[in-house]
């Protein structure tokens, strides 16, 4: 029985309380340039880096899971820091408008994010 538990856990794809079955995932560049508003999020760490990152459900496609770079993960790590503002986040969701914006002195580009009132 633990052998079977143990292999069911470890299929199972999941990313916190966020189980993706059945949901389709959206790649963050066909949110690029539109308003969302996120509704949840959870984070995972990546296997080959372990590093954390978060995966966010939004309101415009409540089907769908988006993985998050760093300014999201940044932002929703603090937001789950603070219990009132994650409260508040999954009662009313955070309206963000996402971009592309370039750093300085470089030809890496990043998500940016934005409030939306």
């Amino acid at each position: 029985m633990k052998l079977h538990e143990l292999a069911t856990s470890k299929l199972t794809l999941t990313f916190g309380h966020i189980n993706p079955d059945g949901m389709t995932k959206l790649d963050m560049d066909t949110l690029i340039g539109k308003d969302v508003t996120i509704t949840d999020f959870d984070f995972t760490t990546d296997p080959k880096t372990q590093e954390a990152f978060a995966v966010m459900t939004i309101k415009e496609a409540p089907n769908c899971f988006v993985f998050c770079g760093k300014v999201l993960t940044d932002l929703l790590s603090a937001v789950a820091a603070d219990e009132e503002a994650h409260n508040e986040l999954l009662s009313d969701g955070l309206k963000v408008r996402l971009s592309t914006a370039q750093v300085k002195d470089s030809k890496r580009t990043y998500t940016k994010v934005d409030l939306v009132d």
